[in-house]
């Protein structure tokens, strides 16, 4: 790859080591964006948003698990959230879990996870089997 998409990941490598999955996607994207076509490439940035859904899920961002809310909506408003981030909030009702609020969602699986990752690290939401 040319210097800047090998920058691109070496910088989404670093965020991943601190926990920074939103930015190292970005970053992953950037990269992909200024090589379309590289077949090679495109299998590095599969790897590296395999490892970060594994990150979100030690961090108990699992499929099968049910969000809830825990932060009252009013609160949730003033968080500047994009559409698809308040459509996959208005869908948590405590019943659906992460997987079916994700495929109804119109953002792409990595980042519907994204989405339940940052709300849950923020305490806006738990999860179902949560004490």
């Amino acid at each position: 790859g040319t210097p800047k998409v090998e920058a691109l990941i070496g910088e989404a490598m670093k965020q991943m080591g601190s926990g920074g999955y939103e930015s190292a996607v970005r970053h992953l994207r950037a990269a992909a964006s200024l090589e379309p076509d590289n077949r090679d490439l495109r299998l590095v940035i599969e790897q590296k948003e395999s490892q970060i859904r594994e990150g979100m899920a030690n961090d108990g961002v699992q499929p099968d698990r049910v969000p809830v809310l825990v932060s009252k909506l009013d609160e949730m408003r003033a968080l500047n959230l994009s559409p698809g981030e308040g459509f996959i909030l208005s869908r948590i009702d405590g019943k659906a879990d992460i997987r079916s609020i994700a495929k109804i969602s119109p953002l792409s699986g990595l980042e519907a996870l994204m989405v339940f990752w940052k709300l849950a690290r923020a305490n806006h939401i738990r999860f179902e089997d949560e004490a």
